[in-house]
C-alpha cells in the first residue's frame, strides 16, 4: 500500500487496499470478485479452480494453460478490462481444466521430502530428520528419487501423487523410481 500511496495521492473509488495485517481473508475477497487481475502470483491457480475468471498481466503460473485470460500487450489488457464486469464464472470444462492444473501444481510439482521438517530458524529455516545416511538411499524416499532422477537422467520433476492415498500411505519406501536410478 505504501507504493500505491506514493504513486497516487487519491485512489479511484473502485480500488481497495487490504493491509497485510488485516483480519480480512484474501480468499474471501477474491472469491467474491467478478473477475480477478493478477501479475506474478500463483493465486490465479487457486481462483481459477474455484471458477473465478482470472486476467493475467505479465508472467504467472497459469499463463497459456487454457483457463485464464492472457494478455500480451497493454492494448490487449485494456481492451479486456473494457469488457468487465463479465458477471459469470468459468464454464464447466474450463473450470475442470483449471482444477486439473491446480492438482498437478500443488500435488505433483510440489515434491514432498518427509525428512525435511520445519525448523527452528537457522540459515534455511528447516531441519533434516534422518535416522542415518542410508535414509537417503534410492528407494527410501520417493520425493528424493524424483529429484535425483530429474537431475541425473533429465526426467521431469513430477511427483506421482495420484498413485498414493491422501493420508500419505505408500509415499515412502517405494522402489518405483529407485529401480531406474543409476547413480554416478
Amino acid at each position: 500500500s505504501d507504493e500505491l500511496n506514493q504513486a497516487f495521492s487519491v485512489l479511484p473509488d473502485n480500488v481497495f487496499v487490504i493491509p497485510a495485517e488485516s483480519q480480512i481473508s484474501t480468499y474471501e475477497v477474491m472469491l467474491n470478485c467478478d473477475t480477478v487481475l493478477i501479475y506474478a502470483t500463483k493465486m490465479g491457480i487457486e481462483l481459477s479452480a474455484f471458477g473465478v475468471p482470472v486476467v493475467v498481466a505479465g508472467e504467472a503460473w497459469i499463463r497459456n494453460k487454457g483457463f485464464s485470460y492472457d494478455t500480451s500487450t497493454p492494448e490487449e489488457y485494456f481492451e479486456l478490462l473494457d469488457q468487465l464486469p463479465q458477471n459469470r464464472r468459468l464454464d464447466g470444462p474450463t473450470r475442470e481444466r483449471a482444477r486439473k492444473y491446480a492438482y498437478h501444481y500443488f500435488f505433483r510439482r510440489m515434491i514432498p521430502l518427509e525428512f525435511v521438517q520445519p525448523g527452528r530458524g537457522g540459515l534455511f529455516g528447516f531441519d533434516l530428520s534422518l535416522d542415518s545416511i542410508e535414509s537417503l538411499a534410492p528407494g527410501r524416499s520417493l520425493g528424493l528419487d524424483v529429484i535425483c532422477d530429474g537431475i541425473l537422467n533429465g526426467t521431469d520433476f513430477i511427483y506421482p501423487a495420484e498413485s498414493y492415498a491422501a493420508d500419505g500411505e505408500g509415499a515412502t519406501s517405494t522402489p518405483m523410481l529407485a529401480d531406474h536410478l543409476t547413480l554416478p
